[in-house]
């Protein structure tokens, strides 16, 4: 009676783990959202010359430099840039409206600026938006749209 109840016991506590375990897909999957930390994998960039594109090129992430986004909840941002040179950290706010992303950020140096940026684009792992500079119109302008992986 005693083995049959100890073998029993296994039996049960073994079924038990088996059927608890989760599969690793599961455990590694996590809801769309722009919160958390991100770091630049690559940037795509192109440049128009009187309407003409002139550049179009993917430039990726070098060894020794990195480029950090840390958004929270409560609509704050801080952006860490790194290189061989050292690391400059800046400080903000954002906001979303449908794929615009605003940023109001505060450079230590330079003082208060805005970047607004268009195509917000984010699920679990990835994010990426583009920029232009001087603006989207100007037929001698940069359009850069930098891929952010989550971290």
């Amino acid at each position: 009676m005693k083995n049959k109840f100890l073998i029993l016991s296994i039996a049960t506590i073994s079924a038990m783990s088996i059927f608890s375990c989760k599969d690793d897909e599961e455990t590694k999957t996590t809801n769309a959202s722009i919160v958390g930390t991100w770091e630049m994998s690559k940037m795509s960039v192109k440049v128009y010359i009187a309407g003409v594109k002139f550049v179009d090129t993917t430039i990726m992430a070098e060894a020794g430099t990195s480029s950090v986004a840390v958004i929270k909840e409560d609509k704050s941002i801080m952006q860490i840039e790194t290189d061989a040179s050292g690391s400059d950290t800046i400080f903000g706010t954002y906001n979303i409206t449908g794929t615009k992303f605003v940023l109001n950020l505060v450079d230590p140096t330079d003082g208060p600026y805005t970047e607004e940026y268009e195509n917000l684009s984010y699920n679990a792992t990835e994010m990426s938006f583009t920029g232009y500079d001087p603006n989207k119109t100007d037929l001698n302008r940069s359009e850069f749209t930098p891929t952010f992986k989550r971290k």
